[in-house]
């Protein structure tokens, strides 16, 4: 004869209509759980057989970690992996947490068994409000967090604040060094981090085309790599006279340092370069590159951070921004700080 299964912290939460995490709570006496719903979990987890007075706290959670399919591997993305370390790390701290990590393709195995293990909450990383991925999780009523981008209808998010500190940036290069003619480096993907970025140098320069310094402002897209704009970068720089160049990632501005450098251009002497996001590759470019940079570390914890208020019924949607800072290099003719 078969032992009767052991109930499960799911067969509670099916059962009481609350999530995992707050089952979790309820039984360990934790959080600021509304006092109907911790008596009744009690009560169903006493029907159930569950050994309510078992030892080993902590909050028992299942969070899902969903990446764009276009990325292949987190590894191959150096802010990624570090964000989900990040995440992995604060959820680490909560206890029994299990971690799946799943490309966001809805119908893929990955995906389903993800969503088929009731995950607590789901974060997404280099995805927006309207992938449909997104929005599956969040039609299933599973908490849905994009992870730097920015959320907003039904969606939270915890980012970076991309707008001020690609503003930062900007003002920094007209305010501190004297740049009138801008060159703004744009990565062509419909990613609301990217679309924030370049709103904040155009705030920074007041206007597309000509503030009242009598800074301009120009506007280059690439869809796969720069590399394969590089020519029109050398065009205009020389046609228009560039003296600056922003560019929306990092990675992005350190392969167009080296090839100005290649080409013989003077930096930062001629013209001064800034990335936005703090890699290893950007101090060790040919030419140690000035960034606009932020606490990853952060970013995970206030994740996890929000991803608990959420289950807990505290809030039904937060936006959170973590302040950046302007890493001043050799680039934009800043000595290092």
């Amino acid at each position: 004869m078969l032992a009767a299964r052991r109930p499960t912290l799911n067969d509670i939460a099916r059962r009481a209509g609350v999530s995992k995490a707050t089952v979790s709570l309820s039984l360990n006496g934790k959080g600021a759980i509304n006092e109907e719903t911790r008596r009744r979990v009690l009560t169903i987890a006493a029907e159930l057989g569950y050994p309510i007075g078992a030892p080993g706290g902590g909050i028992s959670m299942t969070i899902g970690i969903a990446y764009n399919a276009a990325i292949k591997r987190l590894e191959n993305t150096e802010i990624l992996s570090r964000i989900a370390r990040s995440i992995q790390s604060a959820a680490a701290n909560l206890g029994n947490t299990s971690i799946i990590y799943a490309p966001a393709i809805p119908g893929d195995f990955a995906w389903q068994n993800l969503i088929n293990t009731d995950p607590d909450g789901i974060f997404f990383l280099s995805l927006d409000t309207a992938d449909s991925a997104v929005q599956e999780v969040v039609a299933a009523g599973i908490p849905a967090i994009l992870v730097n981008q920015h959320g907003g209808r039904g969606v939270s998010s915890v980012s970076a604040d991309n707008e001020r500190g690609m503003a930062m940036a900007a003002a920094h290069l007209l305010e501190e060094h004297g740049c009138r003619r801008f060159l703004y480096i744009q990565y062509d993907r419909p990613l609301s981090s990217f679309t924030r970025r370049l709103e904040g140098c155009r705030h920074a320069l007041n206007t597309t085309t000509a503030g009242p310094a009598g800074a301009s402002l120009y506007i280059m897209k690439y869809t796969k790599s720069v590399n394969e704009i590089f020519n029109d970068i050398m065009s205009k720089v020389q046609t228009a006279a560039i003296d600056a160049i922003i560019c929306d990632r990092s990675h992005v501005a350190t392969i167009v340092v080296n090839h100005l450098c290649r080409e013989g251009v003077s930096i930062p002497e001629k013209l001064k370069v800034i990335g936005f996001d703090g890699i290893e590759a950007a101090k060790k470019s040919r030419l140690p590159l000035t960034v606009v940079d932020y606490d990853i570390q952060k970013l995970g914890e206030e994740a996890v951070s929000l991803l608990l208020r959420l289950v807990k019924g505290e809030v039904s949607e937060a936006q959170i921004l973590l302040p950046c800072k302007l890493v001043r290099r050799a680039s934009c003719g800043c000595a290092a700080i």
